[in-house]
């Protein structure tokens, strides 16, 4: 039962962290501060969960781990995991007024922003290709994660803007750089999306 739950894993389950979050953070927004701490625990739960599954299937099922890795396709789903710790940061700083400690997620996720951004577009413009590789095949929706996880951390950085007495221009400079990106690398699949939508045949599949 274990093997078929971690080999069953994706590494997009991270984003029911990040929309239990929302939902936490939406409630307090609006007034709903009694359910908030039971999403953000729930949340926690999810992070954690997803991350020893993660770490087991990558033990139990390296070779199937490091092919997903490498899987144009799927690579970019990583930026699910900068998502989901930016989000956590975001919660700790707005709803408990933890703001050292959402400085401490800021910098971890711009440490796995900076990781996985190096990796994923290294994969993407630098690894082999096949010759039969095609837009078609490997082109979704879901490279979009690349663009949330971004700006997601461009959002938690001006709220570290807000709580601390240095670097304050230098942050918000670094974050409207990483919002601009994100919004370039939005307009980028954008278009790309409506190329696949205009001049590709649809499968049964797609």
């Amino acid at each position: 039962l274990l093997k078929i739950a971690t080999y069953s894993l994706d590494t997009r389950w991270f984003t029911a962290v990040a929309a239990t979050l929302m939902i936490a953070f939406i409630s307090h927004s609006y007034g709903c501060a009694v359910i908030v701490p039971y999403f953000f625990i729930a949340s926690l739960v999810i992070f954690f969960s997803v991350s020893i599954f993660k770490v087991i299937q990558t033990v139990l099922f390296n070779k199937n781990t490091l092919s997903e890795l490498l899987n144009p396709e799927k690579t970019l789903n990583l930026f699910t995991i900068v998502v989901a710790i930016n989000f956590v940061g975001v919660c700790f700083s707005k709803v408990f007024h933890l703001h050292t400690t959402a400085n401490i997620f800021w910098y971890v996720a711009i440490s796995f922003w900076l990781g996985i951004s190096l990796f994923s577009f290294s994969i993407l413009f630098l690894y082999h290709k096949s010759e039969d590789r095609k837009i078609e095949e490997i082109f979704h929706g879901g490279w979009f994660f690349a663009t949330v996880g971004t700006q997601s951390t461009a959002f938690l950085g001006v709220i570290v803007a807000e709580h601390i007495t240095r670097n304050v221009l230098f942050i918000q400079l670094f974050s409207f750089a990483l919002w601009s990106i994100g919004a370039s690398l939005y307009l980028i699949f954008m278009v790309l999306i409506i190329m696949r939508l205009i001049f590709y045949q649809f499968r049964s599949n797609t």
